[in-house]
């Protein structure tokens, strides 16, 4: 009996022993920092682990707890070449308050495991997108590319402000049209380019009535009592060709003139000339 108590205590502690040992191995780190190795299904780390650290544009780390949309935690998310995503929004992945994520390569194995293709030989997902969202102040979706097991710093971008956008652009100058509209882009207005011509005769006498043509082509224009004429470069582009100034004939009947008329003159008062007709030839 004694012989047999001896043996059992023996083989016991035997027993004992080789468990704490299996125990100590299971909890160490596996190998060095940032290595890739597996067991092909993404159980083990190998400390391989993956460091986010999110900054603003003052290069100061967000504060992942209050910085959200209305004072929540900002969720970020892993992303495959494919565009199959997996949100970071469990407990412990959310961004902290130095505004760092960390993450092991089996979290990450394990998170996208329903995506075998994209896992290395080893098993192991280390190509990926790092995505974040709903940061106020800064653009919806931010991202960084990602190769392997390291630190990365992910800065994230300020929205590009809206560029107000012109609808009322006049054909000549490129200026605006639209008196109401108030943005600085459209400060510079369009001030026309309409000419307000008085005809008058060799004699100086005003063309009174007189029906003329512009260029042969547009008209009749007829004069009013005065021999007051209006003409309007933007009506008559079909007619002209795109430049600073139009040469212009008005042939009214057996007189005619040729006037040069500048897009936009120096003075405004140039929007209202008197035109000497002479005798055609």
């Amino acid at each position: 009996m004694k012989k047999f108590l001896r043996i059992f205590i023996t083989t016991l502690i035997a027993a004992m022993t080789a468990l704490t040992v299996g125990l100590f191995a299971a909890c160490g780190n596996g190998g060095d920092e940032g290595g890739n190795g597996g067991n092909g299904g993404g159980g083990g780390d190998n400390g391989a682990t993956y460091t986010f650290i999110i900054v603003g544009s003052d290069d100061q780390p967000i504060n992942g707890q209050t910085g959200g949309a209305e004072g929540g935690p900002v969720f970020s998310q892993i992303c495959l070449s494919n565009g199959a995503c997996a949100p970071l929004s469990l407990s412990g992945y959310s961004i902290g308050a130095d505004g760092k994520v960390i993450l092991t390569q089996s979290q990450i194995n394990e998170m996208l495991e329903d995506y075998p293709d994209y896992a290395d030989k080893d098993g192991n997902f280390t190509q990926f997108a790092f995505h974040v969202l709903g940061v106020p102040g800064y653009k919806k979706d931010c991202e960084i590319a990602v190769n392997g097991p390291k630190e990365y710093t992910l800065k994230l971008e300020l929205p590009q402000a809206e560029v107000h956008v012109c609808e009322s652009v006049c054909p000549l100058c490129g200026k605006c049209t639209d008196e109401d509209c108030t943005d600085a882009v459209c400060a510079d207005k369009c001030e026309g380019h309409t000419y307000n011509l008085t005809l008058v005769l060799p004699d100086q006498t005003p063309a009174a009535n007189a029906e003329c043509m512009v260029n042969s082509e547009v008209g009749p224009i007829t004069a009013n009592g005065e021999g007051k004429v209006t003409i309007n470069l933007v009506e008559m582009l079909e007619y002209l060709d795109a430049e600073d100034e139009y040469t212009v004939t008005i042939t009214c009947g057996e007189y005619s003139a040729t006037v040069v008329l500048t897009t936009t003159p120096d003075d405004v008062q140039e929007f209202n000339k008197t035109v000497t007709l002479t005798a055609q030839a």
